[in-house]
């Protein structure tokens, strides 16, 4: 509690304590995620490990797994079926850094791969899907670059 010249009474309250369970909850959270990716790539159940990649915002593991499912010729179904449960964020997402892995040259066909599939798969550039304006513009530049190349 404080007071001051101008006659007001000001009451602090210290959050301190509850930041820091908030952060200790949230690093537990990701370390018990990280586990259960570990365990994903282990087991090699593809699908699951995108989808835990993609909510912990992991793009190299992203990347590694997503280069894994490049060179094994069955993995469409894999990706198709990872993708297919996540949201319009999360794909605008895996095609943002598709972009970026499409500026290295040994990464080139492993995005043109994700970035493919995506496209042609999902609709991700229909006027009807919710993706916001600083997605969208994006989106259509990697597609125009793919569709280029």
């Amino acid at each position: 509690m404080t007071g001051g010249e101008d006659s007001r009474i000001v009451f602090w309250h210290d959050a301190t304590e509850e930041e820091e369970e908030a952060e200790r909850m949230e690093r537990e959270h990701n370390i018990l995620k990280e586990q259960e990716l570990r365990n994903c790539l282990r087991n090699k159940e593809w699908a699951k490990a995108i989808r835990i990649a993609l909510k912990l915002s992991y793009s190299r593991q992203l990347y590694k797994i997503f280069r894994h499912l490049y060179r094994h010729a069955s993995s469409d179904e894999v990706l198709r079926e990872a993708l297919e449960d996540c949201s319009i964020e999360e794909r605008a997402r895996v095609v943002l850094w598709s972009r970026e892995w499409n500026t290295h040259t040994d990464h080139v066909p492993v995005a043109h791969f994700v970035l493919s599939r995506l496209l042609r798969e999902h609709a991700l550039l229909d006027s009807e899907n919710p993706v916001s304006s600083e997605i969208r513009q994006p989106l259509r530049e990697a597609a125009q670059h793919i569709i280029r190349s």
